[in-house]
């Protein structure tokens, strides 16, 4: 019996990202942070999110992190971000992170000079909707 072989991750660009899509690989720049929530809840646990601005030579994008991957993405540094997924928040498109998502560091090349426009979370799309006739 033949051992299944496993599928190398394939990595994608920013500009090759479509809204409502996921289990994409992609090797990012962190370009800045922003905190939006940093509070204590109702069990006394420390939540966090960030909106963080990351980039490759295409573009750059948001991407929504909490708790645990806020401390992962430290400005200036190349990460792998492994199983994203893309959500419309506001028609916009943002990078998330669910539970089997991963941040690594790597030290794979990116062009020293990232992209920081065009922002592809600033790109309004509309959602369709199919009416039911």
């Amino acid at each position: 019996m033949t051992t299944p072989r496993h599928k190398l991750p394939v990595y994608l660009k920013l500009n090759q990202m479509a809204p409502n899509t996921h289990g994409h690989n992609i090797v990012v720049q962190v370009v800045n942070k922003k905190t939006t929530v940093d509070k204590t809840d109702a069990n006394g646990r420390r939540v966090r999110q960030q909106q963080v601005l990351v980039a490759d030579d295409t573009g750059a994008m948001y991407l929504n992190a909490h708790n645990v991957i806020c401390d992962k993405l430290t400005e200036g540094k190349v990460v792998e971000l492994h199983d994203v997924r893309v959500k419309l928040f506001n028609n916009c498109m943002r990078l998330t992170m669910d539970k089997w998502a991963s941040v690594n560091e790597t030290f794979k090349a990116i062009p020293q000079k990232v992209q920081t426009d065009p922002n592809f979370s600033h790109v309004v799309y509309q959602q369709l909707c199919k009416s039911h006739s």
